[in-house]
């Protein structure tokens, strides 16, 4: 079976589109990753917060 131009050219492109999807799907991981490292930071950071206001409230 013989591909004609507009036929090659679209494969090329819906292979360059999936490329360029799988390439997305990656940085939303990375970025999902960080923001959920991020996270976890800043739930540590407030549960020391909240430690350290517990401890010293009524020194006062």
């Amino acid at each position: 079976m013989r591909e004609t131009r507009s036929g090659a050219s679209t494969v090329a492109r819906r292979r360059e589109e999936a490329l360029r999807d799988a390439g997305d799907i990656e940085r939303v991981q990375k970025m999902a990753a960080l923001a959920h490292e991020a996270l976890l930071d800043v739930q540590t950071a407030l549960s020391r917060l909240v430690e350290l206001e517990r401890r010293t409230v009524g020194r006062g």
